[in-house]
Protein backbone atom coordinates (compact mmCIF):
# COMPACT_ATOMS: atom_id res chain seq x y z
CA UNK A 1 0.00 0.00 0.00
CA UNK A 2 0.98 3.45 -0.94
CA UNK A 3 2.06 5.25 2.20
CA UNK A 4 -0.59 7.81 3.28
CA UNK A 5 1.90 11.02 2.00
CA UNK A 6 1.64 10.02 -1.13
CA UNK A 7 -2.27 8.34 -0.84
CA UNK A 8 -3.43 12.42 -0.01
CA UNK A 9 -0.96 14.26 -3.03
CA UNK A 10 -3.01 12.39 -5.57
CA UNK A 11 -6.39 12.24 -3.81
CA UNK A 12 -6.55 15.80 -1.80
CA UNK A 13 -4.18 18.32 -4.27
CA UNK A 14 -3.16 21.19 -1.99
CA UNK A 15 -4.04 23.60 -4.96
CA UNK A 16 -7.92 22.98 -4.40
CA UNK A 17 -9.93 24.00 -1.82
CA UNK A 18 -11.43 21.24 -1.28
CA UNK A 19 -7.76 19.16 -1.26
CA UNK A 20 -6.67 20.98 1.50
CA UNK A 21 -10.57 20.45 3.44
CA UNK A 22 -10.10 16.68 2.79
CA UNK A 23 -6.24 17.03 4.40
CA UNK A 24 -7.19 19.24 6.75
CA UNK A 25 -9.99 16.38 7.92
CA UNK A 26 -7.95 13.59 7.47
CA UNK A 27 -5.47 14.72 9.95
CA UNK A 28 -8.31 15.58 12.75
CA UNK A 29 -9.29 12.20 11.82
CA UNK A 30 -5.88 10.49 12.29
CA UNK A 31 -4.89 11.93 14.83
CA UNK A 32 -6.91 9.96 16.83
CA UNK A 33 -6.24 6.57 15.27
CA UNK A 34 -3.01 4.82 14.72
CA UNK A 35 -1.52 6.92 11.83
CA UNK A 36 0.76 3.50 10.84
CA UNK A 37 -2.20 1.27 10.08
CA UNK A 38 -3.48 1.21 6.12
CA UNK A 39 -6.90 0.46 7.38
CA UNK A 40 -7.05 3.24 9.87
CA UNK A 41 -5.76 5.67 6.83
CA UNK A 42 -8.35 4.24 4.26
CA UNK A 43 -11.27 4.88 6.99
CA UNK A 44 -9.92 8.28 7.42
CA UNK A 45 -9.77 9.32 3.82
CA UNK A 46 -12.92 7.76 3.41
CA UNK A 47 -14.50 9.92 6.00
CA UNK A 48 -12.88 12.53 5.36
CA UNK A 49 -13.70 12.58 1.36
CA UNK A 50 -17.63 12.02 2.19
CA UNK A 51 -17.64 15.14 4.19
CA UNK A 52 -16.22 17.36 2.05
CA UNK A 53 -18.53 16.03 -0.62
CA UNK A 54 -21.30 15.94 1.55
CA UNK A 55 -20.48 19.96 2.41
CA UNK A 56 -19.87 20.64 -1.20
CA UNK A 57 -23.42 18.87 -1.94
CA UNK A 58 -24.77 20.98 0.34
CA UNK A 59 -23.89 24.41 -0.53
CA UNK A 60 -24.91 23.65 -4.33
CA UNK A 61 -28.35 22.42 -3.07
CA UNK A 62 -28.73 25.73 -1.29
CA UNK A 63 -27.67 27.81 -4.34
CA UNK A 64 -30.39 26.33 -6.74
CA UNK A 65 -33.10 25.37 -3.85
CA UNK A 66 -36.41 23.53 -4.59
CA UNK A 67 -34.71 20.06 -6.93
CA UNK A 68 -35.97 17.02 -5.00
CA UNK A 69 -33.56 14.66 -6.79
CA UNK A 70 -30.57 16.69 -5.16
CA UNK A 71 -32.25 16.76 -1.98
CA UNK A 72 -32.62 13.23 -1.38
CA UNK A 73 -28.70 12.73 -3.11
CA UNK A 74 -27.64 14.80 -0.34
CA UNK A 75 -29.48 13.22 2.62
CA UNK A 76 -28.00 10.28 1.20
CA UNK A 77 -24.53 11.70 1.11
CA UNK A 78 -25.29 12.74 4.51
CA UNK A 79 -26.33 9.51 6.04
CA UNK A 80 -23.28 7.58 4.01
CA UNK A 81 -20.70 10.41 5.61
CA UNK A 82 -22.04 9.84 8.91
CA UNK A 83 -22.01 6.23 8.61
CA UNK A 84 -18.24 6.58 7.57
CA UNK A 85 -17.43 8.90 10.85
CA UNK A 86 -18.90 6.50 13.03
CA UNK A 87 -16.90 3.46 11.87
CA UNK A 88 -13.90 5.68 13.18
CA UNK A 89 -15.41 4.98 16.50
CA UNK A 90 -14.08 1.84 17.04
CA UNK A 91 -10.95 2.42 15.85
CA UNK A 92 -9.95 4.68 18.39
CA UNK A 93 -7.81 3.10 20.91
CA UNK A 94 -9.24 3.25 24.54
CA UNK A 95 -7.51 6.12 26.51
CA UNK A 96 -5.51 5.46 29.55
CA UNK A 97 -6.56 6.75 32.61
CA UNK A 98 -4.67 8.71 34.57
CA UNK A 99 -5.07 6.33 37.61
CA UNK A 100 -4.61 3.37 35.80
CA UNK A 101 -1.37 4.96 34.49
CA UNK A 102 -0.24 5.93 38.11
CA UNK A 103 -0.74 2.32 38.92
CA UNK A 104 1.48 0.92 36.38
CA UNK A 105 4.17 3.17 36.59
CA UNK A 106 4.32 2.77 41.05
CA UNK A 107 3.92 -1.02 40.02
CA UNK A 108 7.19 -1.18 37.65
CA UNK A 109 9.11 0.88 40.35
CA UNK A 110 8.33 -2.01 42.81
CA UNK A 111 9.45 -4.59 40.44
CA UNK A 112 12.51 -2.83 39.80
CA UNK A 113 13.80 -2.81 43.56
Amino acid sequence: MRPARQLLADRAPWKAAQGRRIRKLYHGFIANLTADDPLHQAAALRAAELAVATEDARARLLALPGDQPAEEAVVRLEKTARRAAADLVPLIPKPVKWWEQQHEEADDGEEEN
